[in-house]
């Protein structure tokens, strides 16, 4: 299962009403790729769900959708919305994979 928190949900929902989306539109994760500094995501707005390729969840009163081959990677997952004097910005941390590298011979 995925988590956001109350801040990550907020800022989502306020740039949802900023962009003017309507209440079809949900969050969908992706994943990029991934590297020596660990998995690369996307958070996206969309609105279009396929049944037999996506699965969807609510949470914080937010739809959240994402691939199901995905699904296995994702669980655990917290996302978080950092907002400080040196950042801001959607902070994904997943405890499936690590930000501390493990490429063949990147030296972690």
């Amino acid at each position: 299962m995925i988590s956001l928190s109350q801040t990550a949900a907020d800022e989502v929902k306020k740039v949802r009403a900023d962009k003017q989306l309507g209440d079809e539109t949900f969050l969908r994760l992706s994943i990029l790729g991934g590297g020596c500094s660990g998995m690369n995501y996307a958070l996206n707005f969309d609105d279009k769900f396929d049944k037999e390729l996506d699965t969807q969840y609510e949470i914080r009163g937010l739809k959240v959708a994402m691939l199901k081959k995905f699904e296995p990677h994702f669980d655990g997952t917290i996302i978080e919305y950092v907002d400080n004097h040196i950042s801001s910005g959607f902070v994904v941390e997943n405890p499936n994979f690590p930000k501390t590298g493990g490429c063949p011979g990147c030296g972690h």
